[in-house]
């Protein structure tokens, strides 16, 4: 009676996982991986962090290049200005008009451009092998969960072997028993050994679906059910460990990605310690107004300067920031 019960309660369980049928589709191991590739979240992330870092990269750029602004006002006075003195032919307007240009370049910042821009290089490299890393780390996973299913799918058919075979041995059982050959519990062994069977080929079945379902969320295709195409083999190799840890060290994206963040905080301390260098820059404006002073014309102005500034005292900010840096 308990095992009945069991059964039931095993089959109810069962009824959710096929009330939605997705469509199934096969795919080898290979067009899994490629299908991931184009497809997982974390790959599609790791790529889009690529490009931030190589936008990053160029902001960090454009700090060794001038810049450039240009304006213009127009003015409208409530009454045409009158000389102080006398003008001949003096042209007076309410209407003011100026246009501006102006050109600034960095000649030294203190080593922060240079900083910056090689950080932000570390940086692109950094990206690029969290991307490598996260392609192991898929291949890997849909490997893993590519021949987890092929097992399910073998476990199924196991199982449905041994109910085929239970039930043909309680045939000749029961024939058995009819000729009076075997005893009654021998008959009542039979049955309840294939009644146990059923909820092992109900669980077997749900494991197969949830496997299936597994691999196509790690593909990003979650809308299918994958059916690995493939055979459970065993391949025997010689291993010497040394050899796998020598290749470790060198290949492993995580460890460069270790000497590339160490490479970078570096370039960190150096950006906290440009504060205290003096900062040049060269300016150079353009102006041009109309009118020019009396004259229905345009009057042109320029200047240039060189401004240099060198911090004295920041209230330790300097050596707070270099100290938190190298921390």
């Amino acid at each position: 009676m308990n095992k009945r019960i069991v059964f039931l309660l095993l089959l109810f369980l069962a009824v959710p996982l096929y009330a939605y049928e997705k469509p199934e589709i096969s795919m080898t191991l290979q067009e899994c991986i490629e299908t991931a590739k184009e497809n997982n979240r974390d790959i599609l992330a790791a790529k889009e962090k690529i490009i931030e870092s190589r936008k990053g990269l160029l902001d960090a750029a454009g700090n060794f290049f001038p810049s450039l602004t240009v304006g213009g006002t127009y003015t409208r006075l409530d009454e045409e200005p009158v000389p102080m003195f006398p003008v001949p032919d003096a042209y007076t307007s309410a209407d003011r008009y100026d246009i501006t240009a102006g050109v600034q370049m960095p000649l030294f910042t203190g080593f922060r451009n240079t900083a910056l821009y090689r950080s932000a290089s570390l940086d692109v490299r950094i990206q690029e092998e969290n991307y490598r890393m996260q392609l192991n780390k898929i291949e890997f996973e849909i490997t893993q969960a590519f021949y987890g299913a092929l097992l399910a799918d073998k476990l199924v058919n196991l199982n449905k072997e041994s109910e085929r075979r239970l039930e043909k041995y309680l045939q000749q059982t029961r024939t058995l028993y009819e000729n009076g050959l075997v005893s009654r519990l021998d008959l009542l062994r039979s049955e309840v050994q294939l009644s146990n069977i059923k909820p092992r080929i109900i669980e077997s079945r749900n494991n197969l679906r949830m496997a299936r379902a597994s691999l196509a969320l790690l593909m990003g295709r979650d809308d299918y059910l994958i059916v690995p195409e493939g055979e459970l083999s065993i391949k025997y190799k010689d291993h010497r460990l040394e050899e796998y840890i020598e290749k470790m060290l060198v290949n492993r994206p995580e460890l460069k990605i270790l000497d590339l963040q160490e490479t970078a905080s570096a370039q960190t301390i150096r950006i906290a310690r440009s504060a205290a260098f003096p900062q040049v820059t060269a300016a150079y404006n353009r102006r041009m107004d109309h009118p020019d002073g009396f004259r229905d014309s345009w009057g042109d102005s320029w200047n240039f300067m060189i401004n240099v500034s060198l911090p004295i005292f920041r209230g330790f900010s300097t050596y707070s920031e270099t100290a938190r840096a190298r921390s």
